[in-house]
């Protein structure tokens, strides 16, 4: 079911709903940004879910790993043996919303058409999507890679709430730069130094929405 989006005047609602803003007044709120209101609830939330005794917070967290366990286990049923590596819970969740075949483990993080696929994330709208550690087996990897997928959560982390798409001639490119402008440095460093260093641990590059979106990114998922 799609979420229901809230709108400013809503999230005014529920923080001046809670006792520690009640007299608050409404135009001061008002004159916030609505990424600081969010700010501010996730703060509160902060505050309620501290503020139990410690029975309540180990029962709790009881329930918690409960949960955990059967997750895994059901995981196991479908042949996944560890959903929580490097978040492949994600990773099956934006195959399936995209009806791609999820490939668990080293490689791809999915196939469509027999082609593979790359899957980026990230929480909210003003973080960044991530490549990391571009060495040369790395980018030879994602030069075999036709399709590159950047998925939006939403705040939480836990709805997506978009999914744009870009083809590798146009994602490629960017990373090459970066690996290249690496590789260099760690040629530099390594000429004036004794001991050699071998991985390239500067070799990332980040990429805003609006970034993917400038280079080409197609919107092919939205709530």
């Amino acid at each position: 079911m799609a979420k229901t989006r809230q709108t400013k005047n809503d999230i005014i609602e529920i923080i001046m709903s809670y006792p520690k803003y009640k007299n608050s007044k409404k135009s001061k709120l008002n004159s916030l940004r609505v990424a600081d209101l969010k700010d501010i609830l996730i703060k509160i939330d902060t505050e309620v879910y501290v503020d139990i005794s410690e029975e309540e917070r180990e029962k709790t967290l009881d329930d918690i790993f409960k949960k955990i366990k059967e997750i895994k286990e059901l995981s196991n049923k479908i042949g996944i043996d560890n959903i929580f590596y490097n978040e492949q819970y994600k990773e099956l969740e934006i195959a399936r919303l995209l009806k791609h075949v999820h490939n668990e483990g080293q490689g791809s993080d999915a196939v469509f058409n027999n082609e593979n696929c790359e899957y980026k994330s990230m929480n909210g709208e003003r973080g960044s999507f991530q490549y990391h550690w571009l060495s040369e087996s790395k980018m030879e990897k994602l030069r075999k890679t036709p399709h590159h997928y950047f998925c939006v959560y939403d705040d939480s982390g836990i709805f997506i709430t978009k999914i744009y798409y870009i083809s590798k001639d146009k994602i490629i490119p960017s990373l090459e730069e970066s690996a290249n402008l690496a590789k260099e440095n760690l040629d530099i460093i390594n000429k004036s130094s004794k001991k050699t260093k071998t991985k390239n641990t500067d070799a990332h590059k980040s990429f805003s929405l609006s970034k993917i979106i400038e280079l080409g990114g197609e919107l092919v998922y939205s709530v």
